[in-house]
């Protein structure tokens, strides 16, 4: 009986363990968020990194203009695409990492030319690996300045802005 007793004191204790982090609160996204992200994306943009490399970056709306698709590095071993959708009131992101985890964000503030969002969960993720915990788009006609903040394995956060330029204002589909 006492064996019985640790057991499910052990059991008890692995399930409070696992619990997800707590998703963060609902933002009051007025109803013109999704419409200025919509409008302000598509289309091809780019940067060059300190190392020289040109970087595209691709946004497309698909499914009746219910998604907003973002390709990364299309063609590239390190691709990666996020779908952001609306759902009710709160616009949500999956981002599919080239190191195989999925990170679901939520967006917590919006302005005119900028959106917040914050981790509510992930998928698929190994010990070892980092995972986008926060991400900041500020758009302004052609620019686009993207903050992604990711959680290392040893629990430090990792920001980097992307200053990005428009290419063309329509999303070429990849070949």
């Amino acid at each position: 009986m006492a064996m019985r007793a640790v057991v499910i004191a052990i059991a008890m204790s692995a399930c409070a363990a696992a619990k997800p982090a707590a998703a963060p609160a609902r933002a009051a996204i007025d109803g013109a968020a999704w419409d200025r992200l919509t409008r302000a994306l598509p289309g091809t943009w780019s940067m060059t990194t300190a190392s020289g490399r040109e970087l595209r970056v691709a946004y497309k709306l698909i499914s009746n203009g219910s998604a907003l698709v973002e390709d990364w590095n299309v063609g590239s071993n390190r691709e990666t695409e996020t779908v952001f959708h609306p759902d009710q009131q709160d616009i949500l992101l999956t981002h599919y990492c080239a190191q195989g985890n999925q990170p679901r964000l939520r967006a917590v503030a919006a302005s005119p030319g900028s959106i917040a969002f914050k981790l509510v969960d992930v998928t698929n993720q190994r010990p070892d690996q980092a995972v986008l915990v926060e991400r900041r788009l500020a758009f302004d006609g052609d620019r686009l300045d993207d903050t992604e903040i990711y959680r290392q394995p040893n629990g430090s956060d990792e920001s980097t802005t992307y200053r990005l330029v428009r290419v063309s204002p329509e999303h070429a589909s990849p070949p």
